[in-house]
């Protein structure tokens, strides 16, 4: 813990309680310290945790960076904790008494890898640092002093191992690589020389684990489930199991090799042992020579003299090999001869056949045996294996320190301690899950108004509800998706104080109840149910939104829950008995937190905070008057907006001229070269907005991360709102943030009289500030303390919260961790209750009630989504309707015409209007188009084919003789030519009256002919319309005589 200024006077006490996370996801971390205690690392502490008691004991990094690795010495009386930081120092424990035994320092820059290891004798300590130096040191521990140090790789380096079989040998392997270090005696000194295992034709892979055979070679894994089999610095084989099937599915690692069984664990949660020499049918006694001929079943790679490198070694291997085999076979000959012949020549001969088989076997041509078991692929299958459980995933396994125990401990990365009996027999325990914690970054945390009860969400799909007075989980429930947020009722809500809100990445919201089962019937209580624990069940499953759920607020009345999301809106719902949708909003950016309005004058304000920048206040009022029949969007709800401008450089900038004024001042006759000014800097893109809350009405307070961070800056919405929306504005006012240029403050909460100011930082402290009363404008934010709690670099502290009664803080973090603290000083003892209260249940049947039916589909429909998708429909199915109405009307025509034309054909023919009604049709279409021309060209057609006619009369007229030359004839046509061209030039009135004239007397016919038929032929219509082209044929009647 540091502090910033002298100690406050009405500075509150944190004192860690309990730690109820665990940073599973971290390589190696898990140790077991004896036969009872496991050590793991949790941000910035060690956690000593005791598997019977579950009791913790803590350990605090000496730097405050973080801790990166930790390792048992062989003896249980010394481990050794490797840290994070600037300079960071590896310390080592004495145990059981935790005191600091030694400090080895200077071994890395920043931070030291998840791997450090005792040599076999407990005589040397092997660490590996990581980004920039990546320096590989080994350590006389003892006397605190460097004896070997080499760059290993400029990669990321997961784990070091000192040889168990060659004290001068070490393994590293990491990110696509594995190295064999070598302490070598040169002219001058010990040095460490290093060969980077070559893959070949093998693919690159990541080497999370390795086991060192005695014959040196080494097995690793892969992260496509084979093992790999190293000598030297080159792949000899790639082991599978029989059918090409992978050893494991996933990455696979080697653990172990006991007792001549190599053992490996997976990511697909199975433990698997192999036996290899008896798959080769091949019984030595020793585990080297069945390891030699599988390096012999591989295809060998020639070196330029063309023979392979395995062959120069082959004279001394078959030497030793023939002796032994010689010995063997020759002494068992020679025994049964020399029992016939005599001893002594027995064993002469003995000798003579031994040397002869030692001889011819050294000579073996090993490429041959190459051809003869294989290529480079070995196929080898398990002899036994443990399915440890159901979406487990092992990552490191520990050896229980009891002689001949059979007992490992595994560390799941999905959130679990695991202990498994490796004894594979009839009497082998099934394995058993001691600890279950959350898996990933802890996404959401809120506590109970009533009792000490914190609820906790994170990827891994689950909720937790934890008792942190008594230090224990209480409930948890899974389902399909990641939780993002989680958000405790308010008793203006649920009176029980029971009722949860979660939100999760698919941007469905599930409404929780937490109850005490036992309190359900108690009457006739269920002894099957644990006592003291809790249950999670569904009330109600909703999907406002299209992204993962990001933030949820309940109104102080209890009578409106705001969800904001991923997808730039913002939904409402009217709580009940059931939460009802009442519509969204949409805003510029992506939903960061959403806060009421403290103002009990303005409490239907919501502040809505965006991860761009923005800041949008909507005021919830006459909602009726803003519903639409077509959509939940609220389109017309008074809002104002902020967009945040950056001013830090101008900030920067004023520092700057004050500080040089301040050196003018006090160097009045010194004149300096002055440099210029720092430039005014906007970020491009716009630095991200951590977190915000209200100072007052109309005023906030905003964090700003990025290029903006170390500062808190004062806003408030401009009066001008109807400007260009693209307008940004600026903050009035802004507090420097001690040390937080790279560590902005990410979440804040108040005690309950607003006199503390809880921080949590990007570097995963915790910073805690007195304040005075009623400080809004929190001028007093001077002095603070910090308390380093979680991994400084991906421990990032998101949720800060006090308890209901301010006695206690708990914090969750991007690593996985969740503390409780304490405010209560040390030397005051604990009053009251030891077990947080469990709300109780509702009693209207809640046992026999069916559950709630859940969203589970991911690609489900929004609210607002389904909405417009039913709007759809009804318009389609309105169509669809219309549609059927006209179709069904036009078969209504078309049987009434059917039946017309069957009734005409049973009329006399006589009375038949057929040819009458066509012809008049057909002349009231010309008519109509005569009509719409122009007068002069009424009769154009007509006479272009008469002058066209008279040419042609012309010309056959000249072919023909004289004497029957048709000139009359031309003559009168050429008259008619001429009559025609002056009918056109008379006015329109007198071009058809003679035409006109007949029409109208036909009429008159066919009137008084259909007076005389019966009723039922009558032709009204036909008439009607007879009538109607009567009336239009007057203008272009001339034309129909003509022709």
């Amino acid at each position: 813990m540091t502090s910033s200024a002298p100690e406050h006077p009405s500075r509150p006490t944190l004192l860690l309680r309990h730690c109820f996370g665990y940073d599973s996801g971290l390589r190696g971390n898990l140790q077991l310290l004896d036969d009872r205690t496991l050590i793991f690392i949790a941000g910035d502490l060690l956690v000593l945790l005791d598997i019977s008691t579950r009791g913790q004991r803590h350990l605090r990094s000496s730097g405050g960076g973080g801790i990166g690795a930790i390792t048992v010495h062989l003896s249980r009386k010394y481990f050794a904790v490797a840290e994070k930081g600037n300079r960071p120092s590896i310390t080592v424990y004495e145990s059981p008494s935790l005191r600091r035994y030694r400090v080895l320092r200077d071994g890395t820059e920043k931070a030291y890898s998840s791997s450090v290891d005792f040599n076999r004798d407990g005589s040397l300590l092997a660490s590996v640092g990581t980004a920039p130096d990546f320096m590989l040191t080994v350590w006389d521990w003892r006397q605190e002093q460097v004896t070997l140090r080499a760059k290993a790789i400029s990669k990321e380096v997961f784990t070091v191992r000192f040889s168990p079989h060659n004290p001068e040998r070490l393994t590293s392997s990491g990110f696509e690589h594995i190295m064999f270090w070598e302490m070598a005696d040169t002219f001058t000194e010990l040095k460490l020389q290093g060969r980077v295992g070559r893959f070949g034709a093998t693919e690159p892979t990541d080497v999370e684990g390795f086991v060192e055979l005695p014959d040196g070679t080494v097995v690793s894994g892969s992260s496509w489930g084979n093992l790999l089999l190293w000598e030297g610095s080159a792949i000899r084989m790639e082991i599978s199991r029989k059918d090409g099937q992978s050893c494991h599915q996933g990455t696979v690692q080697p653990f172990a090799l006991e007792d001549g069984h190599l053992m490996t664990c997976g990511s697909d949660g199975v433990i698997r042992v192999r036996q290899p020499q008896q798959h080769l049918l091949i019984s030595p006694p020793l585990l080297t020579l069945h390891l030699f001929l599988l390096q012999s079943s591989s295809n060998n790679q020639l070196n330029e003299t063309g023979t392979s490198p395995l062959s120069e070694q082959t004279g001394w291997i078959g030497v030793w090999i023939g002796g032994w085999i010689g010995v063997w076979i020759g002494g068992w000959i020679g025994g049964w001869i020399g029992v016939w012949i005599g001893g002594w020549i027995g064993v002469w001969i003995g000798v003579w056949i031994g040397g002869w088989i030692g001889v011819w076997i050294g000579v073996w041509d090993f490429d041959g045996i190459d051809i003869a078991i294989g290529g480079s692929k070995y196929e080898l299958d398990p002899v036994n294996e443990m399915p440890v459980g159901q979406n487990v995933c092992l990552c490191s396994v520990v050896r229980s320190p009891q002689p001949d125990s059979t007992m490992w401990f595994a560390q799941d990365s999905r959130g679990a301690i695991w202990r498994v009996d490796l004894s594979f027999t009839n009497t082998s325990l099934d394995p058993e899950r001691l600890f279950s914690f959350h898996a990933g970054a802890i996404q959401g945390l809120d506590v109970s108004e009533t009792s000490h009860l914190m609820a906790t969400t994170s990827p891994d799909c689950s909720v937790r509800v934890f008792d942190f007075l008594s230090s224990r989980e209480l409930a948890s429930i899974y389902f399909n998706q990641g939780g993002t947020v989680i958000n405790w009722a308010p008793t203006s809500v649920d009176q029980s104080g029971g009722l949860l809100v979660t939100g999760f990445e698919d941007g469905v919201v599930r409404l929780l109840e937490l109850y005490d089962p036992q309190k359900l019937d108690l009457d006739n209580p269920n002894p099957n149910r644990h006592k003291g624990g809790a249950e999670l069940r569904l009330k109600q499953a909703l999907k406002p939104h299209s992204g993962p759920v990001t933030a949820a607020a309940f109104k102080h009345d209890g009578g409106i829950l705001a969800t904001g999301s991923s997808d730039a809106t913002v939904f409402f719902f009217s709580v009940g008995e059931t939460h009802e949708p009442v519509g969204f909003v949409r805003v510029p950016g992506p939903v960061q937190a959403l806060e009421w309005s403290p103002d009990p004058e303005s409490e239907d304000k919501l502040l809505i905070m965006c991860k761009s920048g923005h800041v949008v206040e909507v005021q919830l009022v006459d909602l009726e008057a803003h519903f639409l029949a077509d959509t939940f969007q609220l389109l017309r709800l008074p809002s104002r907006s902020f967009r945040f401008r950056s001013i830090k450089s101008q900030i920067k900038r004023e520092e700057e001229t004050a500080r040089r004024q301040a050196l003018k001042e006090a160097k009045e006759n010194e004149v300096e070269d002055e440099e210029e000014l720092p430039s005014i800097h906007i970020p491009d893109p716009p630095s991200p907005l951590c977190c915000g809350f209200y100072s007052q009405a109309d005023h906030f307070w905003l964090s700003m991360g990025g290029f903006d961070s170390g500062y808190l800056y004062h806003c408030k919405f401009s009066e001008n709102q109807d400007q260009d929306p693209n307008q940004q504005d600026e903050p009035f006012h802004f507090l420097p943030i001690h040390n937080a240029e790279q560590d902005p403050i990410l979440c804040a909460t108040f005690s309950s009289d607003r006199q503390t100011l809880f921080c949590g930082m990007h570097s995963g402290a915790i910073r805690v500030y007195p304040l005075q009363p009623g400080d809004h404008g929190l001028a007093s934010m001077q002095a603070h303390w910090t308390l380093s709690l979680h991994d400084n670099q991906h421990g990032q502290l998101h949720h800060v919260r006090r308890s209901y009664d301010d006695k206690f803080v708990l914090t969750a973090g991007n690593d996985g961790n969740i503390f409780s603290l304490s405010t209560v000083p040390p030397e005051e003892p604990q009053k009251g209750r030891l077990t947080a209260t469990i709300p109780s249940p509702r009693q209207e049947g809640l046992e026999d009630e069916p559950l709630a039916q859940d969203i589970e589909d991911p690609t489900v429909h929004s609210i607002e989504s389904a909405k417009q998708k039913l709007e759809k429909h009804h318009e389609y199915r309105e169509a669809q309707v219309k549609v059927t109405a006209k179709q069904k009307k036009l078969a209504n025509l078309q049987q009434k015409l059917t039946e017309l034309l069957r009734r005409k054909q049973s009329l006399p023919e006589h009375v038949h209007l057929q040819p009458a009604v066509e012809t008049l049709s057909q002349r009231h279409t010309e008519l109509r188009h005569k009509q719409s021309l122009p007068e002069h060209v009424h009769l154009q057609p007509a006479v272009k084919t008469l002058s066209q006619r008279h040419t042609e009369l012309l010309r056959h007229k000249q072919s023909l003789p004289e004497h029957v030359h048709l000139q009359p004839v031309v003559k009168t046509l050429s008259q008619r030519h001429t009559e025609l061209r002056h009918k056109q030039s008379l006015p329109e009135h007198v071009h058809l009256q003679p035409v006109v004239k007949t029409l109208s007397q036909r009429h008159t016919e066919l009137l008084r002919h259909k007076q005389s038929l019966p009723e039922h032929v009558h032709l009204q219509p036909a008439v009607k319309t007879l009538s109607q082209r009567h009336t239009v044929l007057r203008p272009c009647l001339f034309s129909w005589v003509v022709l």
